[in-house]
């Protein structure tokens, strides 16, 4: 995928890299995809899109997953 913009999320939360795993497996590759990694404490995406509203949305559903995840981790 030849992407004209990228973005690079980190986040340090034990939980997020175990929770995305299944997100990732079922992801199409259309107008942007990301990539998961964990090393160091942190878990990385790496976020490739063809055009700034597919960027945008990709982000929006990674935010709005950690944000369910962060909510939960509080409640345990």
């Amino acid at each position: 995928m030849t992407s004209d913009y990228e973005a690079l999320i980190r986040a340090r939360n034990k939980a997020i890299f175990r929770c995305f795993i299944p997100e990732c497996a079922g992801k199409r590759k259309t107008r942007s995809d990301y990539t998961l990694r964990h090393f160091g404490g942190f878990t990385e995406f790496s976020v490739k899109a063809d055009d700034a509203v597919a960027l945008r949305a990709t982000i929006n559903s990674i935010t709005a997953l950690l944000s369910v995840i962060e909510r939960v981790s509080e409640v345990e």
